[in-house]
């Protein structure tokens, strides 16, 4: 298996990118990845590293490290005795015979992977939906959808009389909690197949059945008293509060603990104590000499002892830059250890940044770069500023026992608001001519933030392009290469 990416919109001014690592094949005790993000900056944005520091870079990223949810097909969640919902059936039923935290675990740990399995199903089926061409072909995928859709739904339902005969409150409150989750999953889902079949023309009854079934799951939530329902009169951000509660509680199995600390710091201090000490030698050296010369009395040692200290304080500078330059060739910024629930160690997780030189682009890159290229002007790329985000991650094989273990999830986003401080206005005035005389438009003014994606795995090199288009009111779209 390869590293699998998805890079997306997530909100007005940040973008985000999925990188999934699989898990390290039977015969090996450890896998590496690498991932390079090459962002071309347009020179107008003035975005260099003397006014865009490591600081602000880190301070716009956020990284959220994860397990990789298994993947099934959404028809083989309920099928066979390894399925998601089977596995959730006997977690019940060992609850049943015996109410303690052990059994409580195991039944919440199932909740929530049934639910993020079949999050992860609707999700692959849309867009598997929306990559078909032939309208037969995706007529069978909608009503694939549909059909599985309510199979799933129908089965989970009948669970509820299930936990509600265990008398446990705490159980109960989970089943409610995930059923709901479900549901407006579900929901989700159902409207952005919409908004997809809609692009195309003779899918009227298609849109009905899915409008149907989202219809049945708002007054199935509303019929069971949950809280998440929309409508012109309420107070709909408690309902979207809600939304992100649920979906941050369903999908809490899933984050690991992480603790991150900057590389090489005793390495680090250690070259900036040699700068010192050399420019201490150099000073001590001088007020030696000059006190065999001159005496320890005199004008002259004097200023022989006052020129010292001017230069062993540039010395210590000049040197500390140059071998902290050195440092950062060897050493990462910062160094993540990732841990399983249980606290064993599952992997390590390297990042570095910095701004690379148009002469110390990798081959490949310039390459990829150039096919991505929308003018015939070379200046458009002679001009941008590159900024480098190195990742590099070390996956041990399943040493946290966790079940179902296929990889880690890293999600990164990244806010591009430093970047649009110098973008000009959003909207600009141009000017046309027709018969009828001179006419004037508004039309908007935006940017092209090219990203070039380099991948490493067992040898292999993949590269993949993007671009982000923004203006000064944030991310347009993102298109794909």
């Amino acid at each position: 298996m390869d590293i699998r990416d998805n890079i997306k919109r997530h909100d007005q001014l940040a973008f985000e990118m999925k990188l999934e690592f699989p898990a390290p094949g039977d015969r090996k005790k450890a896998q590496d990845y690498k991932v390079e993000m090459y962002l071309f900056v347009p020179q107008s944005l003035d975005i260099n590293k003397q006014n865009y520091s490591k600081y602000d870079f880190y301070r716009a990223l956020k990284t959220n490290i994860r397990l990789t949810t298994p993947e099934y097909l959404l028809r083989k969640i309920l099928d066979g005795a390894s399925s998601p919902y089977q596995s959730l059936v006997r977690s019940i039923e060992r609850l049943m015979e015996k109410q303690e935290k052990e059994q409580l675990a195991s039944y919440e740990i199932e909740s929530k992977r049934f639910c993020s399995i079949f999050g992860v199903s609707l999700r692959r089926l849309v867009q598997q939906i929306a990559g078909t061409r032939q309208k037969a072909d995706k007529v069978l995928l909608v009503d694939e959808f549909i059909e599985q859709s309510k199979q799933v739904r129908s089965k989970f339902k009948m669970l509820r009389s299930n936990v509600n005969l265990l008398n446990h409150k705490p159980a109960f409150k989970l089943y409610e909690g995930a059923d709901e989750y479900q549901s407006l999953l579900l929901e989700k889902n159902i409207y952005i197949l919409i908004e997809r079949l809609k692009k195309t023309d003779d899918f009227d009854q298609q849109i009905e059945q899915l409008i149907s079934l989202a219809l049945d799951e708002t007054r199935y939530r509303k019929k069971m008293g949950y809280p998440s329902i929309v409508g012109a009169k309420r107070a709909n951000q408690d309902v979207l509060h809600r939304n992100s509660m649920l979906k941050k509680f369903i999908e809490s199995n899933l984050f690991l603990n992480t603790d991150t600390r900057r590389e090489a710091v005793l390495v680090e201090q250690m070259m900036f104590a040699i700068a010192a000490g050399i420019a201490m030698i150099f000073a001590t050296g001088v007020a030696f000499l000059s006190r065999m010369m001159y005496g320890s009395l005199s004008l002259p040692f004097f200023i022989a002892l006052v020129v010292s200290y001017m230069f062993k304080d540039r010395i210590k500078e000049l040197l500390r830059l140059y071998l902290d330059k050195k440092h950062k060739k060897f050493f990462a910024d910062f160094k993540t250890s990732i841990f399983s629930p249980q606290k064993n160690k599952m992997g390590e997780l390297k990042e570095s940044f910095y701004f690379v030189k148009k002469k110390n682009l990798p081959e490949d890159i310039i390459r990829a770069r150039k096919k991505m290229q929308k003018t015939d002007l070379d200046i458009e790329i002679k001009t941008e500023k590159v900024m480098l985000f190195q990742n590099q991650i070390k996956l041990y094989k399943n040493q946290g026992n966790t079940e179902g273990f296929e990889g880690l999830t890293q999600i990164l986003r990244y806010n591009i608001w430093d970047l649009t401080f110098k973008m000009d206005d959003p909207e600009k005035e141009v000017y046309y001519v027709k018969k009828s005389g001179l006419k004037r438009i508004n039309v908007e003014r935006v940017y092209h933030l090219n990203l070039v994606m380099r991948y490493w795995m067992d040898g292999k090199t993949m590269i993949k392009t993007y671009r982000v288009i923004a203006s000064k009111q944030g991310i347009k779209r993102i298109e794909k290469f």
